[in-house]
């Protein structure tokens, strides 16, 4: 998958070089969207200089080469089996619980007779 794009960059005519414009996220901003977002990128009008600077056009791609280079299959694995086991053991317990509230729902206490027995309703099995 190839994703193109075009930037802008400021050169310095004398020795072709990048010029980076200190942005606010306190670090040299080097591509820039149109021609006009260069020019007006310092804030003292610096690259306003068109006999100093220059802006060059740059077609930029990315090429996806691998989707996840920084980690190896065994340790993927790994991770999804101990998450499986917590999902396992999560449904377990919600099992459990699922379960003692059927047995509770389908006990019937006797109050009739003075020993207070319990006895299980006949449709407890389905």
């Amino acid at each position: 998958m190839k994703n193109e794009f075009e930037v802008y960059r400021i050169l310095d005519r004398e020795s072709n070089m990048p010029c980076g414009s200190y942005s606010r996220a306190c670090r040299d901003e080097y591509d820039f969207n149109n021609v006009s977002s260069a020019r007006q990128s310092n804030c003292h009008g610096v690259f306003e200089d068109k006999i100093k600077y220059k802006i060059a056009k740059y077609k930029v791609t990315y090429e996806l080469i691998e989707d996840d280079c920084d980690c190896d299959n065994e340790t993927l694995l790994g991770n999804i089996s101990k998450e499986i086991e917590g999902l396992k053991s999560k449904l377990n317990r919600k099992l459990s619980i699922y379960n003692n509230f059927y047995f509770l729902e389908n006990l019937q206490i006797d109050n009739t007779s003075c020993k207070n027995e319990i006895l299980l309703k006949e449709n407890y099995i389905t």
